[in-house]
């Protein structure tokens, strides 16, 4: 007779294709996306056109000309899907697919590890993926093209790792791929990714199958190798030292000092344990109702419980996301790294009671006939849906997006356009959908001038042009202040 797992594996794949259709391919197909993921989007495809260089990428040639605000390597690996793909608004959520199938992976990898020898175990797989999935932290940024998906992806390769290697004999090859992926991480979005380097601590605080002296041991060790990494980089590429300098100084420095209050910047910085505290309340639920159906089905055969396991998640999970408080900048997205390790364990604290429910299901045809076809219709649903906003703008970005396109009609693509002030918004989406340059020193004297339509302009040598723009007004350059203007430059 076939087991559990083998019969529930239909209802199992079906259960994560229906989530992943619906929460994420639907937001991922979008045309529209938080104003981070498209400015890194315009980034790396600057890179494909010559425009800056892996250690020196561009934003545009007026506004970051010399981009140093993250480290470089979310966009020169981004920049390869641009060659491959052409410039195409996919082409980007393209990259954030494959990282979501590569992080799926990685925790499913490490769901395996915590019921090693149990068949049971093992085939609730799913668990945690729908946890990872059904928050609104994932939800919103994991189709978003934000550099946290990347730094997530590379410290879920380093923590499989340095589980792989507390169960080996020989640990030296494991401590060196943990390295390298803390290494990489650390290339993506600075000393964040730097959080796996806890894990060994951590899992001897848990499990104790080492003792302190070895832990410490080990961990100079893979920090030992860390440090091999970043001085071979800067020794083998001298304009890396110079970019990480950068970096240090105008992102890290400035936002610990609290000098960056333009975006993310709060006084408060608890704020990201009551964004953690919402980003759990699904799991909560989850558990909670895990525990109801143990509670419901007092009999039968129990999967038992990895609670040391999902101790060691839970605390690394904490790893990754109270060191935020330490800075004043603060945001949502910030803990999408910390998601997968939340998702395990509360899934594997829920895992008796889902198993308990998940034997019942399947010791009923009928029961599990009628779930396929649910679950069957739920994705085909998420395939329609998906397809119905295939290329669609949502309200947050409606009119800005409409203002850059009605405006590179008249202004061309490839230009530069003065401006009377900065927005990250306009700027970001004219310059990653018509490579358009905000200058806002006005140092040139360019044809047309941007400006808010609710700011009035001064300057009498422009004429404004009736186009349909909702938050934005473009000014052109009256024909006779022209004509003054090349008269003087030919005496």
């Amino acid at each position: 007779m076939a087991s559990p797992g083998k019969r529930g594996f239909l209802l199992s794949v079906l259960l994560f294709l229906s989530a992943f259709l619906l929460l994420f391919c639907s937001q991922l197909v979008e045309k529209s996306m938080f104003i981070d993921g498209v400015w890194y989007a315009a980034i790396a495809r600057n890179l494909t056109l010559g425009q800056g260089s892996f250690w020196q990428p561009q934003f545009s040639t007026t506004i970051f000309a010399q981009f140093y605000e993250h480290p470089p390597l979310v966009f020169g690996l981004q920049a390869t899907f641009f060659q491959l793909l052409g410039d195409h608004f996919m082409t980007e959520r393209s990259f954030s697919l494959l990282q979501y199938l590569l992080s799926a992976a990685l925790i499913v990898g490490l769901w395996r590890i915590s019921y090693p020898n149990n068949r049971q175990g093992q085939w609730l797989w799913f668990l945690p993926l729908l946890l990872w999935q059904a928050n609104m932290v994932n939800y919103f940024y994991l189709p978003a093209n934000v550099l946290d998906g990347t730094l997530s992806l590379f410290s879920l390769a380093a923590l499989l790792l340095l589980f792989r290697a507390t169960r080996a004999k020989s640990v030296a090859g494991y401590l060196a791929g943990a390295a390298l992926m803390i290494f990489l991480a650390l290339l993506s979005k600075g000393f964040t990714g730097l959080f796996p380097l806890a894990f060994l601590g951590i899992h001897t605080l848990v499990f104790r199958r080492w003792s302190w002296g070895k832990t410490m041991g080990y961990s100079l060790v893979l920090v030992a190798m860390l440090g091999g990494l970043v001085a071979g980089l800067f020794l083998l590429a001298p304009a890396a030292a110079d970019s990480l300098r950068q970096y240090l100084d105008v992102q890290v420095m400035a936002s610990l000092s609290g000098e960056r209050r333009m975006y993310h910047f709060r006084h408060n910085q608890f704020f990201i344990l009551g964004q953690l505290g919402m980003s759990l309340l699904p799991m909560v639920a989850v558990l909670v109702a895990s525990r109801l159906m143990l509670w419901l089905r007092p009999g039968g055969e129990r999967l038992e419980g990895r609670h040391r396991y999902a101790l060691c998640f839970l605390l690394v999970g904490l790893s990754a996301s109270l060191p935020l408080m330490v800075s004043p900048r603060q945001a949502l997205l910030y803990l999408l790294p910390s998601m997968p390790y939340f998702s395990l364990a509360f899934a594997l604290w829920a895992a008796p009671g889902a198993s308990a429910l998940w034997n019942g299901l399947l010791q009923h045809p009928f029961r599990l006939r009628l779930l396929h076809t649910a679950f069957s219709v739920l994705c085909i649903a998420g395939l329609l849906f998906s397809y119905h906003n295939y290329g669609r703008i949502n309200q947050r970005d409606r009119a800005v997006i409409s203002d850059a396109q009605q405006i590179a009609k008249i202004v061309g693509k490839a230009t530069v356009l003065a401006s009377t002030e900065y927005n990250m918004y306009i700027s970001g989406y004219l310059m990653r959908d018509f490579q358009i340059s905000l200058d806002t020193s006005r140092s040139t004297e360019a044809p047309f001038l941007l400006s808010t339509a609710d700011q009035v302009l001064q300057q009498k040598e422009y004429e404004k042009l009736p186009i349909a723009t909702q938050h934005y007004v473009l000014y052109q350059r009256k024909l006779n202040h022209q004509i003054s203007l090349d008269n003087g430059k030919h005496q």
